[in-house]
């Protein structure tokens, strides 16, 4: 079994094994973060539903794929030593580029120039010598699409800012995928959904059928890390043990699940989780629970892996 080859190393326990992070926006580059430097190999597969901001401004005006989940990616894998850096994360303030990150104007270039963003992320990392690799989940823009309560939601912002949402799928249905994140995927020691929006970042990546199909035919294990608190609409009235099994809607087992407990409703995680996966809860933030705190979600990590090896 892969997992089997997580083995303690003087460094990390995770020194000699392939992690696979999945999901987007801010919680996911916190993620890279925390592993950053920890990992022997490093993957990230990003979604990319994204149709907001200077993302659904290039999504719109060129028809390329968003590249800001993956430029947040970047950023977090990057040496900040490298020359461009500083330029990478610089976002304009005035203009008719204004609001426009560079680094997103930059991908959309190389996506331009080498028929992809998947080729155009992994040229990327190479100038910025990121300590990981970065992969779209699809090769074309994504709909992100909803079941509400109060019926069918499409977007990602429009879904992002709704409650009662039952489940997302994306369109197209079959999209074309980033063999580069299956394989990834498939080869994984450990995979780390989240943290991260629950339907807008986390399911966003997981619900494109040939990254669904990946996860639940790998036998990595699967860490689930939950959100510090729910969202203000798109979680709103869902506790932990709920959302939990909204991820097991769509991915078939988890075998950890991650948690701060100080701020979000837990609910009874015995309805939704079997007695082998392991709940581990604990201080994961360092401001109050606003957001993941990256050396605590590293060493909650590297725990969880110490005992299940």
């Amino acid at each position: 079994m892969k997992g089997d080859r997580l083995a303690m190393d003087d460094t990390s326990i995770l020194a000699n094994s392939k992690v696979v992070a999945v999901g987007g926006g801010h919680g996911l580059a916190v993620m890279l973060k925390a592993l950053k430097g920890r990992v022997g190999q490093l993957s990230a597969v990003v979604t990319v539903a994204d149709d907001g901001g200077s993302s659904g401004r290039i999504r719109r005006d060129l028809g390329l794929v968003p590249p800001g989940d993956l430029r947040m990616c970047l950023s977090a894998l990057a040496d900040p030593d490298s020359a461009l850096f500083s330029s990478f994360t610089y976002r304009f303030s005035g203009g008719d580029l204004a609001g426009h990150s560079l680094g997103n104007l930059m991908l959309a270039a190389l996506t331009d120039l080498l028929g992809g963003l998947g080729p155009a992320s992994l040229h990327m990392g190479m100038i910025l010598r990121a300590s990981g690799s970065v992969f779209p989940t699809a090769e074309e823009p994504l709909g992100l699409v909803a079941e509400t309560d109060k019926g069918r939601l499409s977007g990602q912002v429009a879904i992002n800012a709704s409650s009662g949402i039952r489940r997302v799928w994306v369109e197209p249905i079959e999209p074309k995928v980033s063999k580069e994140a299956v394989q990834a995927i498939l080869e994984a020691d450990l995979i780390v959904l989240g943290p991260g929006s629950l339907f807008t970042s986390v399911l966003a990546a997981c619900v494109v059928p040939t990254i669904r199909d990946a996860i639940n035919s790998t036998s990595a294990r699967r860490v689930y890390v939950a959100n510090l608190r729910q969202q203000k609409a798109e979680t709103a009235h869902l506790d932990q043990a709920s959302q939990v099994a909204k991820v097991l809607e769509v991915v078939d087992r988890i075998d950890g699940l991650l948690f701060d407990p100080s701020h979000n409703e837990v609910g009874d995680l015995s309805r939704v989780l079997t007695s082998d996966v392991r709940v581990q809860a604990g201080s994961l933030s360092g401001d109050g629970g606003f957001t993941h705190d990256a050396s605590l979600l590293a060493d909650a990590l590297e725990t969880f892996v110490k005992n299940n090896n």
